[in-house]
């Protein structure tokens, strides 16, 4: 890459391909962004990854992102779902086909792995204590996933006091 174009893209981000468009917050920027396999844009800035598929971008923030994994050219997303306030599991996972994928991978890998404050699995009572960092905030948003099979009626008690210890600890 010419310097020019790196001292450009430093001080307004990198520039979306014509009819890509996503709504940034101020002082959100592109740092990243390539083309699927059937037309889509994948696009990342420090706070999200949006996905372009026609008319309604859809975008998940790094924090919400609990796997992301890169291989043969595909990036596979799974992202999280609140199941209640303070408890999540993983949804579905996306998958995308990527035909230039320039810095997104990396990007993926950094911003998701960046986000990760905590993280510590407790068995029994087979729950992960999770601290997440949000872009573009402070503080830490902290959050249980229980194993799957787990009956959280029963050691809801239980994991929320390790949540409580952990929160204590890294402070």
């Amino acid at each position: 890459m010419r310097f020019a174009q790196r001292v450009k893209e430093a001080f307004l981000g990198v520039q979306l391909p014509e009819g890509v468009v996503v709504s940034l917050e101020p002082g959100e920027h592109v740092t990243a962004w390539a083309r699927t396999d059937s037309g889509e844009t994948l696009v990342c800035t420090e706070r999200r990854l949006w996905h372009v598929a026609g008319n309604e971008p859809v975008s998940w923030r790094w924090h919400t992102i609990h796997k992301a994994t890169w291989a043969h050219d595909a990036l596979t997303l799974i992202p999280g779902e609140e199941v209640e306030p303070g408890v999540v599991k993983d949804a579905p996972p996306r998958r995308w086909q990527l035909v230039e994928p320039s810095k997104v991978p990396a990007e993926v890998h950094a911003r998701v792995t960046r986000s990760v404050a905590h993280a510590e699995h407790h068995m029994p009572p087979g729950v992960w204590v999770i601290a997440r960092r949000i872009a573009g905030r402070d503080g830490l948003d902290w959050v249980l996933r229980f194993d799957e099979g787990v009956d959280t009626a029963t050691t809801r008690a239980q994991a929320d006091e390790l949540r409580t210890q952990a929160q204590q600890n890294y402070f």
